[in-house]
């Protein structure tokens, strides 16, 4: 007998970390029922899908009642990746608990998988947050500050990486030929999306570029890769700090058929430049030497669980200083080792395949 299950998540924004989170429960879920499964997904927009999952799938938008009536529709709904419960501090923030609350009362059953949780700075947000999170079959945030946040509203939670680092993704399969040397760039507009100021991304992106500059001339083999982590928002900011490069060794991939097609362009790069979450996340599955933007706290937090040592990631401070923008982009290149994670990444996946599995066998066993 088919299960009906909803994926309330922010998809459809033509953003590659979304879609690999989609791609990693979907096929999950999938694998654990055993059993054929029809998923309806809250989008925006059309976006790409597992091609073995196309014929079981079916896009819902973003409109209130059609959210609602998805919930109640079907068997199971999996608030599904990302940052959903927070309030930051701010009690004009909890209108973000309405959607929500109203899809939480009318589903049947509920989980919530790979998410964030907190900050939660307000009392009310504390409370809506509880008592929504109170409602789950079971949780699995995706860091352990979400942990700790689930674990103090007093939630059974488990916690695992990243759940795009489960082995649902299938990863191109490994090659002993020699690469040429390409550094791939995954960048986005700091300022401008947490603070509407696009002059500041101006300023530092004038530091990258004149950094980049430098290093194609020092290193005349090496060629240079936009990946743009979020379609459109990313690609001016890619391509002003790539514009001083020569056109015939700079371009940016449009990355816009799904992570596998990602994974697979990211896998001819030699060396990566990770601001993007999942940049990060995927540079560590390919096993890239990665130097890290901490644009948020997110990040940081991830990479430190990775161990990647200190030199490998720059703060906001750093990345807007010349002098160490040159010497990190320079010790990428000539010390490739160092900018690789400690931890045993087969090890972290197959901790991360556990969890997930578990936490849906959890929901999928009273769906």
């Amino acid at each position: 007998m088919s299960v009906r299950i909803f994926l309330n998540g922010y998809y459809g924004f033509a953003n590659l970390g979304d879609e690999a989170l989609l791609w990693t429960l979907l096929r999950a879920l999938q694998t654990q029922r055993g059993t054929p499964a029809k998923f309806l997904i809250r989008s925006a927009q059309p976006l790409p899908l597992p091609p073995e999952l196309l014929g079981d799938c079916r896009l819902i938008g973003n409109k209130l009642a059609d959210l609602v009536k998805a919930s109640r529709s079907a068997d199971l709904t999996v608030f599904g990746g990302g940052s959903q419960f927070q309030d930051h501090g701010r009690l004009s923030n909890l209108r973000y608990f309405i959607k929500p609350w109203l899809v939480a009362l009318a589903a049947r059953r509920l989980t919530a998988i790979g998410v964030s949780i907190g900050p939660l700075g307000t009392w009310p947000g504390r409370l809506l947050a509880h008592g929504l999170l109170g409602r789950m079959d079971s949780i699995l945030t995706r860091d352990v500050a979400s942990f700790r946040c689930a674990e103090e509203l007093g939630c059974s939670v488990l916690n695992a990486p990243d759940i795009c680092f489960a082995d649902y993704l299938q990863l191109p399969a490994a090659t002993k030929s020699e690469r040429e040397p390409c550094l791939g760039v995954s960048l986005l507009p700091r300022a401008l999306l947490l603070h509407k100021d696009q002059a500041a991304d101006r300023a530092w992106l004038e530091v990258w570029a004149d950094a980049l500059a430098k290093l194609a001339c020092s290193k005349p083999p090496l060629d240079f890769l936009g990946a743009p982590f979020q379609r459109g928002v990313d690609n001016a900011v890619i391509d002003q700090a790539l514009t001083k490069i020569p056109a015939e060794r700079r371009r940016i991939a449009a990355l816009d058929q799904g992570p596998e097609q990602a994974l697979g362009v990211l896998d001819g790069c030699s060396h990566v430049v990770a601001m993007r979450f999942h940049a990060l996340v995927f540079a560590s599955l390919l096993g890239k030497p990665t130097l890290i933007l901490d644009y948020h706290p997110k990040v940081r937090l991830l990479a430190e669980e990775l161990g990647y040592p200190p030199h490998a990631i720059l703060s906001p401070s750093q990345w807007h200083d010349p002098e160490m923008v040159s010497a990190g982009l320079t010790g990428l290149i000539n010390e490739p080792e160092t900018y690789l994670p400690a931890v045993d990444v087969q090890a972290l996946r197959e901790q991360a395949r556990r969890q997930l599995d578990l936490a849906i066998s959890k929901c999928l066993s009273k769906a």
